[in-house]
């Protein structure tokens, strides 16, 4: 049994097992996928689950060539192996699962089951080996199916690190050969799914901005954060504005977030980013500005959301905008061009000059030689007698609902 050809064959099924095992505690320590192959985890669980299909093959040949096999039932369940391979092997280059995976999954496992019953009928009956394998092959399909990713690849992982070893003639009995099993699928975990260092073992997410902003002025709301390492690709975030006219704080999921900020449409709720990636660096941390226009004035909760794009809320944050009219800026007025006093015959005019952020009232005063002149608050200024030989400067104040500026003008001599 121990010739050069049969151990390349064991170490083989061998792989097979270790591969399935790896599937099995990729699936009980990480969430379920939902399609869309986001991380490296759901992409390494994918290339283990081809690697272990095409494993199969060698590990079913080995097994005919050692006790014989049932007419065509290696060849039923190796064609069940191929389809199912071309289905996952088209998730791992699409990025996804496609569309037609069930053309080739369904016929994929019936033809595999079909295989695997006739082989462990005949595994059974000529007793080359213990008859709980010629179950454990039976089962191996069904026990995939009911415990998918969740512990489907256990029965077919220790059956087949098993078999590898029985290959060898390096077990008589059960014991130790699952003493094996166990010892290098360990051995596996530890160094080939635990191997990528872990950079967070939480979720984060924070949102900066001004308090204030204005209708139709363009304003960035920097999200920041961090993910696990092994979630670089599966997280996504969402970005809400929440009248708080509508909610005083924002939903604890982002589902919810989203549903309520489109309905508050027409008093100014509005999604702002919805399943946008993060751009995450080599330590997990990403920054990402989110762009906001408000549409309308009023007080409003911008809610933020990192989410696996599911039903899953794994980070939130929030803050507090207050958004202002067109006429209500958020910034007082600013002087761009100094006031100017002119004459005209026996009056004088103060021209305002000219000023930023929309001013919303405008008041007028004096100087006479740098002091201020009582009851001289308009726009025109009489010249007395008293003017003459002295030098007169009009004050401009211009304000609105931030706040208030004065300028003054250049000096004018009065002749």
């Amino acid at each position: 049994m121990n010739t050069p050809n049969t151990r390349r064959l064991a170490a083989l099924a061998i792989a097979r097992g270790m591969a399935f095992i790896v599937l099995a505690w990729i699936g009980a320590t990480n969430p379920p996928f939902h399609g869309h192959l986001d991380t490296t985890v759901e992409y390494r669980s994918d290339a283990f689950l081809s690697a272990a299909l095409v494993l199969t093959i060698a590990g079913l040949v080995a097994l005919r060539r050692l006790q014989g096999a049932p007419r065509g039932a290696v060849e039923t369940a190796v064609a069940g192996q191929l389809l199912l391979l071309i289905g996952v092997g088209a998730g791992l280059a699409l990025g996804e699962v496609p569309s037609w995976f069930a053309a080739v999954g369904v016929p994929g496992n019936l033809l595999w089951l079909i295989g695997t019953v006739r082989i462990g009928r005949h595994t059974w009956r000529v007793r080359v080996f213990p008859r709980w394998t010629a179950v454990a092959i039976g089962l191996t399909v069904p026990a995939g199916i009911v415990l998918g990713e969740f512990g489907g690849g256990v029965l077919p992982g220790v059956l087949w690190i098993y078999l590898g070893l029985r290959f060898l003639g390096a077990a008589s009995s059960l014991a130790k050969p699952v003493k094996h099993a166990v010892a290098i699928c360990g051995v596996l975990v530890a160094l080939g799914v635990g191997g990528t260092p872990a950079l967070g073992a939480t979720y984060t997410l924070n949102l900066s901005a001004p308090p204030t902003a204005v209708v139709g002025q363009p304003m960035i709301i920097p999200a920041t954060g961090a993910n696990p390492a092994d979630d670089f690709f599966s997280s996504w975030l969402d970005v809400d504005a929440i009248p708080t006219s509508v909610l005083s704080t924002c939903p604890s999921g982002y589902l919810n977030a989203s549903q309520v900020a489109s309905s508050a449409f027409a008093q100014g709720g509005e999604n702002l980013a919805t399943a946008l990636r993060e751009d995450v660096d080599s330590a997990g941390s990403f920054s990402m500005p989110i762009g906001y226009t408000p549409r309308t004035p009023g007080r409003f909760l911008i809610c933020g959301y990192t989410n696996d794009g599911a039903t899953a809320t794994l980070a939130t944050a929030s803050l507090i905008l207050n958004v202002q009219g067109a006429g209500n800026p958020a910034l007082k007025p600013a002087n761009v061009n100094k006031p100017r006093v002119r004459r005209f015959g026996r009056k004088l005019v103060c021209n305002r000059g000219r000023w930023s952020n929309r001013p919303s009232r405008y008041s007028y005063g004096w100087r006479v030689n740098g002091k201020a002149k009582k009851g001289a608050s308009g726009r025109k200024l009489r010249v007395a007698r008293k003017l003459r030989g002295r030098r007169v400067q009009c004050t401009v104040t211009a304000s609105n609902a931030a706040g208030a500026t004065t300028a003054v003008s250049r000096p004018l001599r009065i002749r």
